[in-house]
């Protein structure tokens, strides 16, 4: 189906500087902010040490580098 049959209800012509179009474009800057900080927060979190064990289990010489968990801190330790 081509974008221009879509029948969406935010994508309705109006005019600029409506607002409708402005009401739009808040609800959809503040999903982006709400998005961007949901993904900071899992990108920071430490990686569980059940995890770490099965890297370390399927790495050959049993090590796993840093550079290949992220930011991955033990449990208790400070960050």
């Amino acid at each position: 189906m081509a974008q221009a049959q879509l029948n969406w209800g935010f994508m309705k012509k109006s005019p600029k500087g409506s607002p409708e179009l402005d009401e739009a474009r808040l609800r959809q800057q503040a999903i982006g902010a709400r998005l961007r900080q949901i993904f900071n927060d899992v990108v920071n979190e430490p990686v569980p040490d059940d995890f770490l064990e099965i890297l370390r289990r399927a790495e050959p010489n049993g090590s796993v580098s840093p550079a290949a968990v992220g930011n991955s801190t033990a449990e208790g330790d400070e960050a």
